[in-house]
């Protein structure tokens, strides 16, 4: 249920959701030492932090899931996507 909840949250764009999964997913990081659920887990904070428009924290999150795995493609490439993602929510264009 507590994934279904987060994947819900990330998928429905929906800010109360995306606050109860912020609160889910601060107690699994407390909880986990596996890089992968961490990474999947500070991802998902930073596109709950973007639903929420609070940039800052999600760039923070976005960070911390970097720093699990710098040297993984996958994680790279999330990080890449999720980024730019957040500058068009926050209505920041990149110039052409």
């Amino acid at each position: 249920m507590t994934a279904s909840i987060i994947q819900t949250a990330v998928e429905s764009h929906d800010a109360v959701l995306a606050k109860e999964a912020l609160r889910e997913i601060d107690l699994r990081l407390g909880s986990t030492l596996d890089s992968n659920e961490r990474v999947y887990l500070f991802f998902s904070a930073a596109s709950c932090c973007g639903i929420l428009r609070d940039f800052k924290r999600a760039r923070e999150h976005l960070f911390l899931a970097l720093q699990q795995q710098p040297d993984n493609p996958d994680t790279k490439l999330s990080f890449e996507f999720i980024g730019v993602s957040s500058v068009r929510k926050k209505g920041i264009t990149a110039p052409r």
